[in-house]
Order: structure tokens, then sequence, then C-alpha cells
């Protein structure tokens, strides 16, 4: 059996309402499975199930992800893959699952650590932001949890420009340590 057409099955079987998971997850899986094997650059594309069950095979496909994509996308790809090999094993089709035998890859290429300091927010795009953010609250429909996470947002982000404090600082403000009066 082609490696894609596995895939595709093991999409249709995740999206039936019995498999438990979330909409945001198969969605998930799909947009994996699309950029990172069914792509016209894997080279696992047009491979058997057995042929593709081969450490050294995925190992090379997952090195190849993290280090033009990141090992996050390296991660995804590899339980993706372990999701297609796995129902194979399942059903009798294979008889190992050789994703267990490929252990974490990550990329060798160093992260930018550089931020761009050579300009500061106006004093109208802070505005902009409160505004897009509260006019974000008013969506009709909203569930109230999100409204009042998003209103939160926006006073969180009144308050940075306004205090000079840090994200995670300004987060940590409680009432009872501001003293307004002065």
């Amino acid at each position: 059996m082609p490696l894609l057409d596995a895939g595709e099955y093991w999409l249709k079987q995740i999206a039936r309402p019995d498999s438990g998971l979330s909409a945001r997850t198969i969605a998930d899986y799909s947009w994996t499975w699309q950029k990172y094997v069914d792509s016209a650059t894997s080279s696992l594309r047009g491979l058997t199930l057995q042929q593709a069950n081969d450490p050294q095979r995925l190992r090379g496909l997952l090195q190849r992800v993290a280090e033009a994509h990141g090992s996050a996308s390296a991660k995804k790809a590899k339980s993706a893959l372990h999701g297609v090999i796995g129902a194979a094993v399942d059903n009798g089709v294979l008889s190992s699952d050789a994703t267990r035998q490929v252990r974490t890859v990550t990329s060798t290429a160093a992260k930018s650590k550089e931020r761009d300091h050579t300009r500061a927010m106006t004093r109208s795009e802070p505005d902009q932001i409160i505004h897009a953010t509260l006019l974000a609250a008013r969506e009709p429909g909203l569930n109230p949890r999100t409204r009042r996470k998003r209103r939160a947002t926006a006073d969180l982000i009144a308050f940075l420009p306004g205090t000079g404090a840090r994200i995670d600082e300004a987060r940590r403000v409680r009432w009872q340590d501001l003293k307004l009066e002065r």
C-alpha cells in the first residue's frame, strides 16, 4: 500500500466524530501531512508503507524538516507519521513502527537572537492596537470568557506604554499594590 494512501485513510479515520480528537487537532495533522509528507519535496513521497517504515529514511525526512522549518515542525511531522504507521501496525499491515526507533531530531541552525531596536511605537500605534482589541471584544456572539480576555488584553496593552513595565511585570500587578493617588 502506498504511504500517501495510508495517510489519507488515517486522516479520514481521525476526522470521524468517534475519534475523540478536536477539530483543531485534526486540522493540524492534515496540514502537517500535506506540508511535510505529501509535498513534492518529500523523500517519502511515492514510497510504500513498507519502504517508508525505515528508521533511516524517517530520520532523514525529519532532519530535513527540522533544518528547514524548525524542531517543532519535525516533532509534528513525526507525530503524523507515527499515527499513520501505527494504524498500519494496528491493522496488521506492518509488524513494527519504525517511528519509535527515531529519536527526536533538532535543528542545527542557531536561532537568531537579534531584535530590531531601530524604532519604538509611535504615539498613535498603541492607540490603534487598543482600539482594534476593544472592537474585537465587541464582536457579536462571542463567548463571555473570550470577551473578558479581549478586554483584559486591551487593558494590558494600555498599561504597558503608560508605565514602561514589562509584560510579565504588568500581569503581576494587583489592585492592592497600586496607589493611584500618588
